[in-house]
């Protein structure tokens, strides 16, 4: 049986009620997948989470966010989870281009919330999202 490490961060709105939870997910010291890209690997262990565990069972009614690498962004990975309670959130540090911008509209396009974290305040690049 694979070993998966599930965390989770409250988010609070601006009167301090939790808003979400931001989840991180790991796979236990016991799992290998070789070769397997940054991306893939979140793909696999964030669909293997959520279907052994189910978004409820993990965040009770909250909304979810999970912080993805860019190429998880890109690859657009089918999710076991109502796209409506979860947010996509990936780092500006990775860079933010046309094609990035392009999976976020299409994360939205399928219902998904989207986050850009670590957003520099003059990054031109977001003015299109």
């Amino acid at each position: 049986m694979k070993e998966v490490l599930i965390g989770r961060q409250a988010i609070f709105d601006d009167r301090l009620k939790v808003w979400a939870y931001e989840l991180c997910f790991r796979y236990g010291t016991e799992h290998a997948l070789g070769t397997v890209t940054p991306g893939m690997r979140t793909a696999n262990v964030v669909t293997e989470a959520l279907t052994t565990f189910g978004l409820d069972q993990l965040v009770g009614g909250q909304m979810a966010s999970i912080n993805v690498p860019r190429e998880f962004v890109l690859m657009q990975p089918a999710l076991p989870v109502a796209p409506e309670r979860l947010v996509i959130e990936v780092s500006a540090r990775e860079g933010v281009d046309r094609e990035l911008l392009t999976a976020l509209h299409a994360w939205r396009a399928r219902g998904f919330r989207v986050a850009i974290d670590d957003v520099k305040h003059d990054d031109a690049a977001l003015e299109d999202l």
